[in-house]
């Protein structure tokens, strides 16, 4: 699983504010075609 186009080992990490990109979004990635954008409120 990628955040932000960084490997992660572990899929239980929470996402914290520093990972926001623009102050709202998050981008998730798994494998090289599954993009998830999450945008919080």
């Amino acid at each position: 699983m990628n955040i932000n186009n960084v490997r992660e080992a572990s899929a239980a990490r929470s996402v914290a504010a520093g990972d926001l990109l623009f102050g709202k979004h998050v981008l998730l990635r798994k494998g090289k075609k599954n993009y998830v954008v999450v945008t919080a409120v």
